[in-house]
C-alpha cells in the first residue's frame, strides 16, 4: 500500500512539472508589462530627483551662510 501511495505521489509530481506550458499566458504577460511600467516609472522619478532643485540649492546656501556667520562670531570672540 505504501508503494502505491509513493508511486501515485511521484506520478502526480511528474505530471505537475511537465503539465505547465513553457509559453506565458496572457495574464502573466500583462503582469510583466505592469511590472516593467512600474519599474520605468520608478527609474524616471529617481532620475528626476538626482539633481538638486532651486529650493535645495537655496537651503544649502543658507546653511553655508549660517556656518560662515558662526565661524565669524567665534573668531571675533576668541580674542577677548
Amino acid at each position: 500500500m505504501n508503494r502505491s501511495i509513493l508511486f501515485a505521489l511521484t506520478l502526480s509530481g511528474a505530471f505537475c512539472l511537465t503539465g505547465c506550458p513553457e509559453e506565458k499566458g496572457p495574464l502573466e504577460q500583462a503582469g510583466e508589462a505592469v511590472d516593467d511600467a512600474a519599474e520605468g516609472a520608478a527609474e524616471a522619478v529617481e532620475d528626476a530627483t538626482d539633481e538638486p532643485g532651486p529650493m535645495e540649492e537655496a537651503g544649502e546656501a543658507i546653511d553655508d551662510a549660517a556656518e560662515d556667520a558662526k565661524e565669524t562670531v567665534e573668531d571675533a570672540t576668541d580674542g577677548e
